[in-house]
């Protein structure tokens, strides 16, 4: 399964931090430095696991506990809508 970015959303970076509009609900979300870092690689499809890869390889910290930060936006992004699946690139 590859994740990637929902086309209902615009974002912005400011010093490092990502701010997203979901046009679909109005909602803003603002991302702190490391969902931001997660939210960059969705530009392109990813699966699950090559982004727990790149964010272990990028942050220095628990790799239990990266896994588990990964796992739960990337979660919380498709249950909100702002980030989508696909078998296909």
């Amino acid at each position: 399964m590859l994740l990637t970015k929902s086309q209902n959303i615009a974002d912005s970076e400011l010093d490092g931090e990502i701010c997203i509009f979901d046009s679909n609900s109005g909602e803003y979300f603002n991302l702190n430095k490391s969902a931001s870092f997660i939210w960059k690689l969705l530009d392109k499809y990813h699966s699950e696991e090559q982004i727990i890869s790149y964010v272990l390889d990028s942050f220095e910290s628990d790799s239990a506990d990266i896994r588990k930060e990964v796992i739960d936006f990337l979660k919380n992004g498709k249950k909100l809508g702002l980030i989508t699946c696909t078998s296909e690139k």
